[in-house]
């Protein structure tokens, strides 16, 4: 009686059963026994039945009883019929248990041979061959489909019945033909080959400023783009989502031009590191924030480094390394200790490095973006190691641009090599700004591993840009509550401000105590101008409709203005709290009750008559200048009197 013992599992993707050879005609004399397992533990088989299920070459399906023999410990045992072994070649088994004539569970797949016996073999010399190398080159595919060895271990496992069957070597060199051709595939699957790559886009980059960024650092961690731009009053920093759409933005005074933006991942946050004056610092990001080196400066010096050039630093976060340029040569140091000397160095080409747009060092490779000219010559990514160049690669997005077209000029800037979290495949990234001064958009780019440029397009599919102009609800989004300003709410959408919230607001216009207030902010311009409409929420009387518009990269806030709706018989509500006439400097009409009227500090006390008031106020003048009309409510006779108020006097009234 020959057994097989191997272990199966019914949660494991596959199960790792060496070859099993069963020769046709010998039932009741073979046996299949299996231990089971479950999420890497011994099965209890208590209280089931067992089956055994098949299907052999040509397609006939079995199904006969298995006998558990040692439930406890997992123990299944199947003797092979006639009915197991009709078709020679490569049979699918699997055990499944039942519980009251259902199936509960079930093994996953598990394969054996069955072979010519003496009787039944067919008088045809070489016809074993045929058939039991393709059993073999099967057994190869499914072992490296599931992972379960590379050629050598399943070589290992084979090789026994491999010389029994192929003295001359037939089968062998099949094999070893298969594992070439397999090799190559695996080559093409895991690595980044940028020759056979095609560009892919990537993302759009919404920035705080229409120049040209510098460089660009990926935090793949959290899903956020942060761009540095040199080119402005003060270099900033913007930080975008991962599809581009912008979030906010650091300042960062007197930051320098640079090529890379290093960003590392220290106990969970992402710092980032520019070029500060004649120091290279490292900080973490705030939004909305002004970096002051005094305070939050983290000066890094490179040991052994008199010569960098202050490009910036690029930073792979798994290996734990920080690299800068010095003269013409990368340099890569320990990221825990700068101040030893350079791990190694990897020498750059003089004609790269003069047209440098940006690199990023990343698993002992060095990839340097280039351009011969900037505004209108291919760009190129040229690889390195410490042997020298390997490739260069000429990336040609748009065509080559002809000279009268210089509206649509491009500039590269900045490169970065990404690592999937999950799948371990690579993408590079650059950065391509394209148009002239007011007109420029920046967008990424990408050659992928293959796996990669589909999950990316999954992402931008998913979830667009990944930006609501809404809550999920459909409702205004409400401010946060520690908003004392409406000028720093600058992300686009709509929001609404309670009671509540707006009582702790600096900047809004009339504010009466008892509205809430519906706020959208439109989208910037190419300069990253934008408009706030502020309407408050009075539904009983007149809805004022305020707008100003914003240019945050020029620090300039514009004054509210006033569009005012009118309703039927209605005008517009008087804030109970003002106690002074003349800083009600808006252009529209109230009515305002005796009682009201009589709490104002700067009218005459002759008009507090105990009637209610008309009051209209006029259009802007110079230096802001308002008439201020005011008629009483009354039918023993008409009153009116009317006064100038500016921002240097507030003039007399004068009765009409």
């Amino acid at each position: 009686m020959t057994v097989y013992q191997f272990k199966l599992s019914t949660t494991a993707v596959a199960n790792q059963v060496e070859l099993i050879r069963v020769r046709q005609d010998d039932d009741e004399s073979q046996i299949f026994r299996a231990t089971i397992f479950e999420d890497g533990k011994v099965k209890n088989l208590s209280g089931v039945s067992a089956e055994f299920n098949m299907v052999d070459a040509q397609n006939h399906i079995v199904v006969d009883d298995a006998r558990i023999v040692d439930a406890t410990n997992g123990i299944v045992e199947y003797q092979l019929r006639k009915e197991a072994m009709l078709s020679v070649g490569r049979c699918n088994a699997y055990f499944s248990f039942k519980s009251n004539k259902e199936v509960v569970y079930s093994t996953k797949d598990f394969n054996y041979n069955v072979i010519w016996s003496a009787l039944s073999s067919p008088m045809h010399q070489g016809c074993d061959y045929v058939w039991t190398a393709s059993d073999l080159i099967d057994s190869l595919k499914d072992w490296i489909e599931h992972a379960m060895g590379d050629f050598d271990d399943w070589f290992e496992s084979v090789k026994e019945i491999l010389s029994s069957i192929d003295p001359g070597g037939v089968i062998l060199n099949e094999l070893l033909e298969l594992k070439k051709k397999m090799a190559e595939i695996e080559l093409k699957e895991n690595t980044l080959d940028l020759k056979n790559s095609e560009v892919f886009f990537y993302s759009d980059l919404g920035l705080a400023s229409n120049t040209i960024p510098g460089c660009f650092a990926i935090d793949d961690q959290r899903d956020y783009i942060y761009t540095y731009q040199s080119s402005t009053d003060i270099p900033t920093v913007t930080r975008t989502n991962s599809n581009g759409v912008y979030l906010d933005k650091m300042d960062i005074p007197n930051g320098k031009d640079m090529k890379s933006l290093g960003c590392d991942f220290a106990q969970g946050v992402a710092n980032l590191w520019v070029e500060v004056g004649a120091d290279l610092v490292r900080f973490t990001y705030t939004p909305g924030g002004n970096l002051d080196t005094s305070v939050n400066k983290t000066k890094i010096t490179f040991d052994g480094s008199v010569n960098r050039k202050r490009f910036g630093v690029s930073i792979d976060n798994y290996q734990g390394v920080v690299s800068c340029i010095v003269d013409e040569m990368i340099v890569v140091y320990s990221l825990k200790d700068i101040g030893q000397q350079p791990i190694k160095s990897i020498k750059i080409d003089s004609d790269i490095m003069s047209s440098l747009c940006g690199f990023h060092y990343f698993d002992n490779k060095a990839f340097v973006l280039s351009s011969e000219n900037s505004v209108r010559n291919p760009t190129y990514i040229t690889t390195y190691t410490e042997d020298g160049r390997v490739i260069n690669y000429k990336i040609d997005i748009f065509g080559d641009i002809e000279e009268e077209h210089y509206s649509t000029v491009r500039y590269p800037n900045g490169i970065q090599l990404l690592k999937n979290r999950t799948t371990n495949k690579l993408s590079l990234v650059f950065s391509v700004t394209r148009g002239r001064i007011g007109f420029r958009e920046t967008q990424l780019f990408a050659l992928h591993q293959k796996g990669n440029d589909i999950k990316r397009l999954f992402n931008l599919a998913q979830f667009g840009q990944n930006y609501r102009m809404m809550s999920s609800s459909g409702r205004s989004q409400l401010i946060s509550e520690g908003t004392t300003e409406l000028k720093k709410i600058t992300r686009p959408g709509y929001y609404y401000i309670t009671v509540d919230l707006a009582a702790k607001l600096k900047d809004i216009p009339m504010h009466t105590g008892k509205h809430g207030y519906f706020l959208e902010v439109q989208p910037t311009n190419n300069w990253g101008v934008f408009i706030q409409t502020l309407k408050r929420n009075a539904q009983g009387t007149t809805v004022m409709t305020f707008e100003r518009v914003i240019n945050p990269s020029s620090n300039i806030i514009g004054e509210w203005n006033l569009s005012q709706g009118r309703m039927p018989n209605k005008i517009s509500y008087w804030d109970e709290t003002t106690k002074v006439l003349s800083s009600v400097r808006y252009p529209i009409e109230y009515y305002i009750t005796s009682t009201e009227f009589n709490k104002l500090t700067d009218i005459p006390t002759e008009f507090k008559t105990g009637a209610g008031y008309w009051i209209e106020i006029s259009t802007l003048g110079t230096n802001n200048a308002v008439v201020q009309t005011i008629t009483k409510n009354g039918l023993s006779g008409f009153f009116q009197a009317k006064r100038v108020v500016s921002d240097e006097k507030v003039g007399e009234f004068k009765v009409l």
